[in-house]
């Protein structure tokens, strides 16, 4: 589908895809589009490796997406994302991420000294 192509190719604007064959293999078009300046961004990623390692390549990831793709690393420092905190969570799978309690923790973790400022 046409979301699942965005999706493994990472265009979030139209002009990413506009005029070009959505399905069909081909150079990296996107426009780089870095995170909000003044917004504090975080990302959590999840692999099923139950011990971290320093080799982001040797976690592989959450059976979904891998932990460089969740981190949004990318060999182009335009297209690389730079979140204020990100974490990486042993022993888990993509769905997990949305019910353990220590992925609730750390989201709670970053936000709540947020909810005290207003």
């Amino acid at each position: 589908s046409a979301g699942v192509t965005d999706l493994r190719f990472g265009n979030i604007l139209e002009s990413d895809w506009r005029d070009r064959d959505r399905f069909a293999a081909g150079g990296d078009a996107r426009t780089p589009t870095p995170l909000p300046a003044g917004v504090r961004c975080y990302a959590v990623a999840a692999t099923t490796a139950v011990t971290l390692s320093e080799d982001e390549a040797a976690l592989g990831g959450d059976g979904i997406v891998p932990v460089a793709s969740a981190l949004g690393r990318h060999q182009d420092p335009a297209r690389a994302l730079r979140f204020d905190e990100a974490r990486v969570l042993a022993g888990m799978n993509h769905l997990d991420l949305l019910a353990r309690p220590a992925v609730y923790e750390l989201m709670r973790g970053w936000l709540t000294p947020l909810a005290t400022r207003v």
